[in-house]
């Protein structure tokens, strides 16, 4: 599985390439958040992970992606009331179809 010390080594060998690779992944972030997507975004998921294979390879996509997936384990994130929580709020199916439509975008990348 990639992480980021793959993530590390292939910015040190190919800086220009990973940056565009992680350049995808913000673009794909920036146009789910400006649609207000709210759960239900597989299609983000599949788009940032397709076009960073494109601009890269398939293993720096699933570093940065898995390095998206950590985050979200750890992040503290505002709820609709007002209230805070930490952590990872998907069900183990949700998380489950994050990780095929991210491989499946690196597939078709």
């Amino acid at each position: 599985m990639a992480g980021l010390g793959t993530l590390a080594k292939k910015a040190a060998n190919h800086p220009v390439k990973t940056a565009k690779a992680a350049t995808e992944f913000a673009k794909s972030y920036l146009k789910m958040r400006k649609a207000n997507v709210k759960g239900g975004n597989l299609a983000a998921h599949e788009e940032a992970n397709r076009e960073a294979t494109k601009k890269s390879d398939a293993e720096t996509a699933a570093a940065l992606s898995a390095l998206r997936e950590q985050y979200k384990r750890v992040r503290v994130k505002s709820n609709p009331d007002g209230s805070v929580h930490v952590g990872d709020t998907r069900t183990k199916e949700e998380t489950a179809a994050t990780m095929d439509a991210n491989a499946k975008g690196r597939e078709s990348g």
